[in-house]
């Protein structure tokens, strides 16, 4: 017999603690690190201790609730698969409108965020350490936060497609607190958040919201990476 924890939801505090979670994990490892950051710093330690602070926090608190983890949703099937060529179609249907709308309405080069100018950098075991922290950690610890715990705790409230518009909503402009210089990319995440929520949705898992956004992100990071 389950008791009354084990039968406790996710609620939209649960998701604002492990957003809390990863930037404390950032800034303490930053401060042990010294206060001038360098490129390989960046990608070997902090984005991967910052994913893994996340993915172990909603963790812990869904091992205080079966209720919590049953909804997570944490399977696989095969046709989850079919991720993969979404989130490429996605990259390069939202690229060529992005570009064209910006063309059409600026004549200034277009903005580029501070991760891309950082994976940019990178060679080697470091151009490796982007290719796994933007292409599988972020994806993982993403879809966790915004799919998983955000977007359950708001179905149970407001429904579906109120919990898929603000999920996405809240991913997109949640980048800005990272990188203040992603303004230009808020509507793509948001387009990409709008996908990953109805998909978490109808399939009722995050296998294919998290392989749709790995393959979104491992195409983007390619393409900067050879460039």
């Amino acid at each position: 017999m389950i008791g009354a924890s084990g039968n406790r939801p996710w609620r939209p505090v649960h998701a604002l603690i492990v957003v809390l979670c990863g930037v404390a994990a950032w800034e303490l490892t930053a401060l042990i690190l010294g206060p001038v950051l360098t490129v390989s710093e960046i990608w070997r330690v902090l984005v991967p201790v910052q994913a893994v602070a996340q993915v172990a926090a909603v963790a812990a608190l869904a091992a205080l609730s079966l209720r919590r983890r049953v909804s997570l949703g944490l399977r696989f099937e095969p046709g989850d698969l079919v991720g993969i060529p979404i989130g490429i179609g996605l990259l390069l249907g939202i690229s060529l409108v992005m570009t064209l709308v910006f063309r059409l309405f600026s004549d200034a080069e277009i903005p580029t965020q501070g991760a891309v100018d950082l994976a940019s950098r990178a060679s080697g075991v470091d151009a490796v350490m982007v290719v796994i922290g933007v292409g599988l950690l972020g994806p993982i610890a993403e879809e966790l936060v915004f799919r998983g715990v955000l977007l359950r705790a708001l179905v149970v409230r407001r429904g579906p497609g109120f919990a898929v518009w603000v999920s996405a909503a809240v991913f997109a402009v949640m980048h800005l607190a990272f990188d203040a210089g992603a303004w230009f990319a808020v509507p793509a995440l948001f387009v990409l958040g709008l996908v990953l929520g109805r998909q978490a949705i109808t399939t009722g898992r995050l296998a294919r919201p998290i392989i749709t956004h790995a393959a979104f992100n491992l195409v983007s990071v390619a393409s900067v990476l050879a460039s």
